[in-house]
């Protein structure tokens, strides 16, 4: 068995992962472009929520789609970048790389970094300033995710104690 040199270094994200952001950007999707389809009334206080910013903020919610879309767009050109600076010039490799950033974002892109600095450290291909500016912008994007999850929170909480008052 002949060993890789790395041009062809490609990892499947985990299931957990793969399933998530499927259901939830499925999920986005469905209410952004087909909000009729949904029976809103059978998913308790996460339906009222949902209902409320479909008929409340349906502009804002596909504005927010659009924005997903694109900032997983921008990660899947990092990801690019980073196999070029990683030495993956398997062209079938890249376009696994792409696809699966694309459809899965930062949990894909995360592996790649983390994988591309250790192995261009010790090739010195990327100078340990870059190293240590994708660490923190991965560790930012993290806090960034968990601060929107909570504000998310927040805002379903508040949604249906406003619903149950007026009811």
């Amino acid at each position: 068995m002949a060993k890789s040199d790395g041009c062809d270094y490609f990892r499947r994200t985990s299931l957990f992962w793969i399933v998530a952001v499927t259901l939830s950007m499925g999920y986005f999707t469905v209410v952004v472009l087909a909000p009729e389809t949904i029976p809103f009334e059978h998913l308790g206080p996460f339906g009222s929520v949902c209902s409320y910013l479909v008929e409340n903020l349906s502009d804002l919610m596909f504005k927010m789609w659009l924005a997903a879309w694109a900032v997983h767009l921008f990660e899947a050109s990092i990801a690019l970048r980073m196999c070029s600076q990683k030495g993956i010039t398997d062209g079938g490799t890249r376009f696994l790389w792409f696809i699966q950033t694309f459809l899965f974002g930062f949990a894909s892109l995360g592996m790649l970094l983390k994988k591309s600095s250790s192995l261009a450290m010790s090739a010195g291909r990327l100078p340990s300033s870059t190293v240590n500016l994708l660490m923190r912008s991965s560790s930012i994007k993290a806090r960034s995710t968990h601060c929107l999850t909570r504000s998310s929170s927040m805002l379903a909480l508040l949604t249906t104690t406003a619903t149950l008052r007026r009811a």
